[in-house]
């Protein structure tokens, strides 16, 4: 690369993480096993609230403050996720079971 290229995912000087992130999902499934049995868009909004979580931490708010440091926590701490593409009516998650939204407090 030469210096004045341009890059698609660096802006303002900035790698933007998130879009590299979501380019090597399928290396990283390949990589790591564990990955393969997660739906890959439970996996891309990981990335998401991850890259959100981080904004809000480095950028201030209309008043100036910033989020307190994100607090990272093991995987045993994690206890939502989501799925993106999901409706009101009964749905059945990939590698869990059907689902009915009425009796799990789904309120899409």
């Amino acid at each position: 690369t030469r210096k004045g290229d341009k890059h698609p995912n660096i802006i303002n000087g900035y790698v933007a993480w998130e879009t590299v992130q979501l380019a090597n999902l399928a290396q990283t499934q390949k990589l790591f096993g564990e990955y393969k049995c997660i739906h890959s868009q439970v996996l891309q909004d990981v990335i998401q609230r991850v890259q959100t979580t981080m904004d809000n931490f480095t950028k201030p708010d209309k008043n100036g403050q910033t989020s307190g440091r994100p607090k990272l926590k093991g995987k045993y701490y994690y206890n939502s996720f989501s799925y993106p593409q999901l409706s009101n009516t009964n749905n059945i998650l990939p590698g869990i079971a059907r689902c009915d939204p009425a009796r799990t407090n789904y309120y899409g």
